[in-house]
């Protein structure tokens, strides 16, 4: 009878609409996103990029699975420590969390960088693609703490019943991403041998290492530690707008980073 009761009630069924309909956005962006940078790549770069990017799937799924169990665990302590109106317990389970995770992540991150030919190696990937998927598979796994954060950050969120917040964090990383990637792709992969003599690679890749780290250390104190959610989509846009500025500057002959927006000099 109890069960039936609340079952019928009109405002369960409210709540539960409006916390569940923002998940699935979320699931189906992230998937569109995926389909779409492949159809990048493969469009752009051609069939052993395609190839070289799928061979990082198997390691992926790995990865995810520990991220979704300690997800899941941390979501449902949380979600009972917020029902019981217990905000010190909360503070625990987070703190617990996050701090497992970044230590987790940063030894994956560590191993996988250092053994990603081995791994790579083991999985059977074709001697002809290796170069291109050992570099990719050693930028993903030193990027995996921060994504780590990501994913254990927006199921926190949604551990205390807010499904909102990760959508719009979703959109935003997601919509960057999107007008970024083709971008990145048709810059110094497409230059002739000339164009790429001209290009300053080096101090460019320290430039976005550099960026990188500073937008992740942003991400980690204003978001995580002083709870400052508005500032996750100012954070990330100002260092994609900041990457695309300065990129400017590691162009020797002073043409613009890309050559979608190549303009010669005078």
């Amino acid at each position: 009878m109890v069960q039936q009761s609340l079952i019928q009630q009109q405002n369960l069924w409210k709540a539960f609409l409006v916390f569940l309909l923002p998940l699935i956005a979320t699931n189906i962006l992230q998937s569109l996103s995926g389909t779409i940078n492949t159809v990048f790549v493969g469009q752009m770069l051609g069939v052993n990029a395609i190839a070289a990017v799928a061979v990082f799937f198997p390691i992926l799924f790995c990865l995810m699975a520990f991220v979704i169990g300690l997800s899941a665990g941390s979501t449902v302590l949380i979600g009972q420590a917020w029902g019981a109106k217990n905000i010190e317990k909360v503070r625990c389970v987070v703190g617990s969390t996050l701090f497992m995770t970044l230590i987790g992540g940063s030894l994956i991150a560590l191993f996988g960088v250092i053994f990603a030919e081995n791994i790579l190696l083991a999985l059977g990937t074709d001697p002809e693609v290796m170069h291109l998927s050992l570099p990719y598979v050693q930028w993903m796994l030193a990027g995996s703490p921060l994504i780590f954060i990501y994913i254990i950050y927006t199921s926190i969120l949604r551990g205390v019943g807010d499904s909102t917040t990760p959508l719009f964090a979703s959109a935003l990383t997601i919509g960057v991403g999107l007008v970024v990637t083709p971008i990145l792709i048709a810059g110094y992969n497409t230059m002739t041998k000339e164009q790429k003599e001209t290009f300053d690679i080096e101090f460019f890749s320290s430039l976005i290492r550099n960026v990188f780290i500073v937008t992740g250390l942003s991400v980690i104190f204003f978001c995580f530690l002083l709870s400052w959610n508005w500032a996750f989509g100012f954070i990330i846009f100002s260092g994609v707008i900041y990457l695309l500025i300065r990129g400017k500057k590691y162009n020797l002959k002073n043409r613009l980073l890309f050559p979608l927006f190549q303009v010669n000099a005078t």
